[in-house]
């Protein structure tokens, strides 16, 4: 089988969308398919990983340049930020357009259609940003292929939903819904998410979840031995959004348990592994706990699996606890599991996350106001490590090895030779 799968963001940019396409594209290879990946040019690419890239895979890479919209975080292959007449120009089309890739998946539509020896049998169209779907649309409806449509976030109702989309959200519905019309699949990310589209498409049978996993052979997929840190030690990896995700709830405890018995600061520490740790310097500065933390910075994937196997426990947020972060189940959480480590998550209790977490046993979730329950957890976890050297980890491993990306593509291909039997 041909498969051609479109994303923006991909290997060697380290993000959640990046690595969900990256890891597909492997196994899918790996599993005997034959498997191209149209993507933005990686000259203009922030920061760059290849540490998670394994040999033997032979997956065919067509990148395409930016266009004048294309959002301002990227850089001109020269290395030069774009200016301010490109971001406002981007803010500005996104009132008539998806959002600011829409030129740039029309210009890699024309492309692959007028270049490509490439015909696929299947197109995998991920999002956001969702004009990579106008651009899965285009090209599935030229070759005549098998369109599955995947959403990592909601079109409509997300917590990243721009002013644009607020303002016009009955368009953007509508305009959804035309678009997905001849997908023959769509995929999403959780059980929450799918309900959801599932209360919008025009055909909700074909709404199916494929959630993110971890790769197989990237992980150590072993029982870690005892980790034994000189201070219990929380590790949170990857980014923090300012004002959707907020761990002054855990400083919190640690400045009330700090009133009680030993000085907290002393046993207690709290990583960092990402862009944003200012702002975690700045949570724990209203309660007088920055000494506790230590901001790593950013780290290369292969150093941020490492240490989270060697953390005594792993920090997750998945929001501010409201019902709305219920379908959130980011590709983290799934390396989190492999690392075998106890999992400490923040956000609603009630979703798909926290129906995970519970499944595997792997972890414990609270809502942020729920400050007495997180209290109780961090306490049994630091008298464990007091008492032992370490916390125990007591995960379902079967359950836990269930989540890899190989099942996924098993389940993946399994899903559309079901599709295109009917």
């Amino acid at each position: 089988m041909k498969v051609l799968i479109i994303s923006t963001y991909y290997h060697p940019w380290q993000t959640v969308g990046g690595i969900r396409a990256a890891l597909l594209a492997k196994h899918l290879s790996k599993s005997g398919h034959e498997v191209a990946v149209l993507t933005l040019d990686e000259r203009v690419l922030p920061r760059k990983d290849h540490s998670f890239v394994r040999k033997g895979v032979k997956v065919r890479e067509i990148r395409i340049a930016p266009t004048w919209v294309t959002p301002y975080k990227l850089r001109t292959k020269s290395g030069k930020e774009v200016g301010f007449w490109r971001k406002a120009l981007r803010k500005i089309t996104t009132y008539w357009t998806p959002d600011s890739y829409y030129y740039w998946a029309l210009k890699a539509a024309n492309h692959y259609i007028d270049s490509t020896q490439f015909n696929p049998d299947v197109v995998f169209s991920s999002a956001l940003p969702f004009s990579n779907h106008h651009a899965g649309m285009r090209i599935a409806g030229h070759f005549h292929s098998f369109w599955v449509a995947d959403f990592r976030d909601l079109w409509i109702g997300n917590h990243y939903e721009s002013p644009a989309v607020q303002a016009r959200k009955q368009k953007y519905l509508q305009h959804q819904n035309r678009t997905l019309a001849s997908a023959n699949v769509v995929t999403c990310i959780s059980d929450e998410m799918a309900q959801s589209l599932k209360q919008t498409l025009y055909a909700p049978e074909r709404v199916k979840v494929l959630p993110n996993a971890f790769d197989d052979e990237e992980i150590a997929c072993r029982v870690n031995p005892a980790v034994r840190n000189e201070k219990l030690t929380l590790l949170y990896t990857g980014r923090l959004y300012e004002g959707y995700q907020d761990l002054s709830c855990l400083f919190a405890v640690l400045c009330e348990l700090s009133k009680h018995g030993k000085n907290i600061k002393d046993f207690v520490k709290i990583q960092y592994a990402g862009p944003d740790g200012s702002l975690l310097c700045h949570q724990a500065a209203n309660y007088q706990m920055e000494s506790v933390v230590e901001d790593l910075g950013f780290i290369l994937r292969e150093e941020a699996l490492r240490c989270q196997r060697s953390a005594d426990v792993l920090l997750l947020s998945s929001g501010n606890g409201s019902e709305s972060d219920a379908m959130v189940v980011t590709g983290k959480v799934f390396e989190y599991l492999a690392a075998r480590r106890p999992i400490l998550a923040i956000g609603y209790e009630h979703g798909d996350l926290g129906n995970l977490l519970r499944k595997t046993k792997a972890g414990e979730i609270f809502s942020p106001a729920d400050l007495p329950g997180i209290q109780k957890e961090i306490q049994t976890w630091f008298t464990e490590w007091h008492d032992s050297g370490y916390v125990d980890y007591a995960g379902d491993v079967d359950t836990v090895m269930s989540h890899s990306w190989s099942n996924r593509v098993r389940s993946f291909v399994s899903m559309i030779e079901e599709y295109k039997g009917k």
